[in-house]
């Protein structure tokens, strides 16, 4: 219960406010579903239980989950928001760890092997595609064991070590190039190569950081767009 109870407090603290409190205000109603919604895809947890948290019934939260879908499909703002809640919930080290079996319950099978970095990476990614959809923003894959022929070709083919994890080509008011991140997890520092092939951006006028923090990226990559 643990679990449901953290994604609850996520929601309150996200809307500031007390997603259990019975209201039909429209704040509190699209907050709950919502949390039915990240409960359900996210924890895969009994219907009765998602209930109980806030003191509805089951057929509640069914129908809740149902509807916040159709409202996702045409308001951008309650896209936005849930798309960011459920970021924070997939970067919660209280809800998930990638090594318990709480992310086996997740609907694809392949997410038990992914890392926290991963993880990461890819919440930044869909909020691009959320919030900039218009803006060219890539993943280098550039990271992973090679085979010694996979090196060799590599080097030969004129591939480069370090290369940013995101990198978003887009001219700012401010002038810069591009927006060049980054990401790491806890306390992992990026590498010589990494830090090198940052200072390589830099020189070419691209905005270039590293991060370890979600909440952060997102700050640094909308005051870029300012």
């Amino acid at each position: 219960m643990k679990d449901i109870e953290r994604i609850k407090t996520i929601c309150d603290n996200y809307f500031n406010i007390d997603i259990s409190v019975k209201t039909r205000a429209r704040e509190y109603a699209d907050a709950r579903k919502m949390y039915y919604k990240l409960s359900r895809d996210l924890l895969r947890k009994p219907v009765k239980k998602i209930a109980s948290i806030v003191n509805v019934d089951h057929s509640t939260v069914i129908v809740g989950s149902q509807r916040l879908d159709e409202l996702i499909s045409i308001d951008k703002d309650i896209e936005e928001n849930y798309l960011t809640l459920r970021d924070k919930c997939l970067n919660d080290g209280a809800i998930f760890n990638i090594h318990t079996t709480d992310i086996n319950n997740m609907s694809n099978p392949y997410l038990k092997y992914l890392g926290k970095e991963d993880i990461l990476q890819h919440s930044v990614m869909e909020y691009m595609k959320n919030k900039y959809s218009d803006v060219y923003c890539i993943h280098v894959p550039n990271e992973g064991k090679r085979t010694p022929f996979m090196q060799f070709k590599f080097k030969y083919l004129g591939g480069q070590r370090g290369i940013p994890d995101i990198l978003i080509f887009k001219q700012n008011k401010k002038g810069k190039c591009g927006l060049a991140i980054e990401l790491k997890v806890g306390y992992n520092k990026p590498t010589e190569n990494q830090f090198n092939a940052l200072e390589s951006l830099k020189k070419a006028n691209w905005e270039c950081h590293w991060l370890n923090d979600y909440e952060k990226t997102i700050q640094i990559i909308d005051e870029y767009f300012k």
